[in-house]
């Protein structure tokens, strides 16, 4: 997938330095990293598990984590999450 994919859908992109990730994988990261489960991230943002799984994974790839420990620590150090 490629940017224009993505804008032609309405899913803009924010860079935080050398990253960037697009609104929804922000808007994961802030439920999932702070406090909700994947399941409960889906019921808020009405979507499915499937699909929070998937920009979780997505954001994980692009941070260079190799798990959420590692992610979270990146996004504090990004700003993205407090």
């Amino acid at each position: 997938m490629n940017a224009d994919w993505r804008m032609r859908r309405g899913m803009s992109e924010v860079r935080y330095g050398d990253v960037v990730l697009t609104e929804r994988e922000v808007e994961v990261a802030k439920c999932v990293f702070g406090g909700l489960s994947c399941r409960e991230t889906a019921e808020r943002m009405l979507l499915s598990k499937r699909t929070i799984d998937s920009a979780l994974a997505r954001t994980l790839d692009k941070l260079g984590a190799n798990g959420r420990f590692e992610a979270f620590q990146k996004l504090k150090e990004l700003g993205i999450i407090p």
